[in-house]
């Protein structure tokens, strides 16, 4: 889910931040999105040959690459799955 132009929206990733004071139930919702779709990126990856998460290049998608990293940043931080950061 793109949203702005940014992978889910960077205010997406506080949702499911420890820090957040949302139900657990909740966070639970945004963290399932999150990896879900640091997942679909990683899916997408491995048919690029140049195994990047973009297959669109305009100018400014380099902004695109960062927003994909922060996304699996915050997948990583939220699972704890190694396999988000490299597969």
């Amino acid at each position: 889910m793109k949203t702005g132009g940014n992978f889910l929206g960077t205010w997406y990733y506080r949702l499911a931040d420890d820090a957040c004071t949302l139900p657990l139930a909740e966070k639970e919702k945004y963290k399932k999105a999150i990896t879900a779709e640091a997942d679909s990126l990683i899916q997408k990856m491995a048919k690029i040959p140049y195994i990047i998460p973009i297959d669109e290049f305009q100018w400014g998608s380099n902004s695109d690459v960062i927003d994909a990293s922060m996304l699996f940043c915050m997948a990583w931080k939220v699972s704890k799955d190694k396999n988000i950061t490299m597969r």
